[in-house]
């Protein structure tokens, strides 16, 4: 993680093979101080009889290629090749190591001193483990810069890459390099903690590449990148990556009679991927009994509890609710444990929340809250991103909240995180969260709402700018502006906040819109200041919805906490014309003039008459409304158009500077036919009216008159006969009624105040021939 410079290993001067029959080459076993191998090559030993898994004398334990039992301080073993040729080659499977390569014994009743050195060499095609420190009285030392691979190629389940192990403890790991062993690639089982393993590349390992049968079948094979046991180890800077099992595991001691759990564990800044199961594993499960060998057991769901009799005291990971990145400014809210049990730093401790972007490769799924049965993915935390620290005042109702800059993240990543509280103790890996903008994507586009009705059906295409002038395409743009009330019709702050080129097929889209309230404007400038809208009748096309080509805009908060784009914000357009008018009573109600065309005084308009533009091949129907309003939108791709009703009798028409009256009784009663002036009006050519709005096309329309109704009668002389006859008019005006002759009295009465009835006020009248 560091990058530091690996060490050029000096060829060797001396090449050792070990007969067969012997279970180690190089062999330290003096008191005396500074000891130093150097510039050599060893291979070769370990006898079958105690390497061989198969045999039941089986216990490779005190082999060697570099077997140390003794030594004063100042021990070094540094460049040499061990279980290789001089020449870096394998010895071939004859002649391999079988047993250990460098191994640092202390169980025999002799001691290693303190301070030993084991730097710069390459270990490789070794039957055991790789660089094996063994025992309480091996001490402690530095093992650094090492290239240990192929080791463990007899595939003894628990053989180790580099292993630190058996109540030693307080030893440096650093800068190794530990690839392709069968086993697992570096272990502390059993030891006192304490150790620092820094800044090693461990990788591929625990895949049993030699395929030997004793590696494979069974629960207890250790195959997992990195195991820590006891306390107070610090894992860091490390790579950690492609090995078969989980990254790193954290168990506690399997015998029974030195049971231990292991804590205050610091695993810190390292970069874990493509493993085989989760980054970090506290094995809670595991470890109850010698056959119980803990190698890890998967997510440690969060229980919102700590406890010492767990790893690392079973510490939750946090859940990250939000990670909102603006620009460089990132907000991280969450909390650790469970929502109802969560768990924050006691007063005046400091914990400390690390941020990695995430590798999913598939295996690191389990719960997030215990027993919830979910299967969201753990990690693994492949890039470190930045630490967080948390202390009491960052948490209100158990949840946390800051505000960082960060550099090389990006929104759409995952990301996941782990917590080490003030002791050490380092949690699993969290389930991956997003990072999102502190908005959502809101989009749309222009299309052709050819019924129209202000929807996007369909069968209403997209509109592109060469769609609207296919000689010279507008350039286009959206415009997003802020409008606390959200109406968009009384004015709006300016500048606009964002603008959003259309592209060439009519779309648009800003990336993070915030929660709010905005107006989006159409617009062929750029110029966030200008909210003037984009024309587009000049085109020969008009607005529908919006119709003024300002479209409102809401963005709530739970869609940007839900992350859930907005889309659909279309303006709809539609190329043709776009006529208005009203169907009235010709009545002459009110201070009205009937009978002339016109809509005065309070002539009602009239609901549900059938307006039609047509040119003899296509036709527009429309209802009038209660008003009796209409609007029917006229096609540019039509040919001569005619606007006409089916409403009868007809008193004309009238648009602005024009009226025209029915010219008489047949023309006003005719069957529809546009060649009758009283209810059709020429609009003219369909792609000539594109563009336009023809308003206040109106049509008078009167209700038909009843005289009612032919009677005949006798009477016996002298007597006399009584017809009544009805007239209800259809409008105002005067209405002549005459005698036709004969010796008869006619006589009238008149409803003067139309309410259905005659009454003392209304008396016959006679009329005179």
């Amino acid at each position: 993680m560091d990058q530091v410079p690996f060490t050029p290993i000096e060829l060797p001067e001396l090449e050792v093979r070990v007969d067969a029959s012997v279970d180690w080459g190089l062999k330290v076993d003096t008191p005396g101080s500074n000891v130093v191998l150097r510039r050599l090559a060893v291979y070769g030993s370990g006898t079958t009889s105690i390497t061989d898994p198969a045999d039941a004398g089986y216990n490779p334990d005190p082999t060697g290629d570099v077997f140390v039992v003794q030594s004063g301080s100042g021990l070094v073993v540094n460049n040499v090749l061990v279980g290789l040729r001089a020449n870096a080659g394998d010895p071939g499977p004859g002649a391999r190591t079988r047993g250990n390569g460098v191994h640092l014994y202390g169980q025999l009743g002799t001691s290693v001193s303190p301070g030993w050195v084991v730097a710069n060499n390459l270990v490789s095609r070794v039957g055991h483990q790789g660089i094996f420190v063994y025992g309480a009285n091996a001490g402690s030392g530095t093992i650094q810069q090492n290239e240990v691979s192929h080791a463990n190629w007899l595939g003894r389940w628990n053989a180790d890459g580099i292993s630190v192990e058996d109540d030693t403890g307080g030893s440096q790991i650093l800068e190794n390099c530990v690839v392709s062993n069968n086993g697992p690639g570096l272990d502390s089982w059993q030891g006192t903690g304490g150790n620092v393993w820094r800044n090693n590349t461990v990788r591929d390992n625990g895949h049993n590449g030699d395929n030997n049968p004793y590696f494979n079948g069974t629960d207890n094979v250790e195959r997992y990148g990195a195991r820590i046991m006891n306390s107070g180890n610090v894992f860091e800077r490390n790579v950690v990556s492609g090995n078969f099992a989980a990254g790193v595991v954290v168990t506690r001691n399997h015998d029974p009679n030195r049971a231990f759990f292991s804590t205050n564990n610091r695993i810190s800044h390292n970069s874990f991927f493509g493993n085989g199961s989760i980054a970090i594993d506290l094995d809670q499960t595991h470890g109850n009994d010698w056959n119980d060998n803990p190698v890890g057991d998967g997510v440690s769901a969060n229980d919102g509890a700590t406890s010492n009799q767990e790893q690392n005291l079973g510490l939750d990971y946090p859940v990250l609710t939000k990670v909102e990145l603006d620009g460089s400014s990132l907000t991280l809210e969450g909390f650790i444990g469970t929502p109802a049990s969560p768990l924050q730093p006691a007063a005046g401790a400091t914990w400390t929340l690390e941020l990695y972007l995430a590798d999913d490769d598939g295996n690191n799924d389990g719960e997030v809250f215990l027993g919830d049965g979910a299967g969201e993915p753990h990690g693994e935390g492949r890039v470190y991103v930045i630490a967080v620290t948390l202390q009491g005042g960052d948490f209100a109702g158990g949840r946390f909240s800051k505000t960082l800059t960060v550099s090389g993240l990006s929104t759409g990543a995952s990301v996941t995180s782990i917590v080490i509280d003030d002791q050490n103790n380092t949690s699993e890996f969290s389930a991956n969260a997003r990072v999102v903008p502190p908005g959502i994507p809101v989009s749309g586009g222009l299309y052709h709402d050819l019924e129209p009705d202000g929807l996007r059906n369909g069968g209403d295409a997209a509109v592109a700018p060469a769609d609207l002038d296919p000689a010279a395409p507008p350039t286009l743009y959206v415009k997003r502006f802020s409008d606390p009330d959200g109406d968009c019709t009384n004015g709006f702050a300016t500048p606009a906040e964002e603008v959003a080129a259309v592209d060439a097929a009519g779309g648009y889209a800003f990336a993070a819109v915030r929660a709010g309230r905005y107006c989006l404007v159409l617009s062929e400038s750029n110029d966030p200041n200008d909210a003037t809208p984009y024309d587009p009748q000049a085109d020969g096309w008009l607005y529908v919805n919006p119709p003024a080509g300002v479209l409102p805009l809401v963005v709530t908060t739970p869609q940007v906490e839900a992350q859930t784009p907005s889309g659909g914000h279309d303006f709809g357009l539609f190329h043709g014309a776009l006529v208005t008018g009203t169907v009235f009573y010709d009545t002459g109600d009110g201070t009205g003039t009937p009978n002339n065309a016109v809509q005065d005084g309070s002539e009602p308009g009239v609901p549900s008459v059938p307006v039609t533009a047509g040119d003899g091949t296509h036709r527009r129907t429309v209802l009038t409304d209660a008003d009796g309003r209409y609007a029917v939108y006229v096609p540019a791709g039509w040919g001569t158009v005619s606007l006409y009703h089916d409403e009868r009798p007809a008193s004309g028409y009238n648009f602005p500077g024009t009226v025209q009256q029915a010219g008489d009784w047949t023309d006003a009663t005719a069957a529809t036919d546009p060649d009758h002036t009283a209810f059709a009006q020429l609009l003219g050519d369909a792609a000539s009216l594109a563009g336009g709005q023809l308003a206040e096309r109106n049509f008078g329309v009167v209700r038909d008159g009843a005289f009612r109704s032919d009677q005949q009668g006798t009477a016996a002389s002298p007597g006399a006969v009584t017809y009544v006859h009805t007239y209800k008019p259809s409008t105002q005006g005067v209405v002549t009624l005459k005698r036709a002759g004969g010796d008869y009295v006619y006589q009238v009465r008149v409803d003067a105040d139309c309410n259905g009835n005659f009454d003392a006020s209304e008396p016959w009248r006679t009329l005179s021939p």
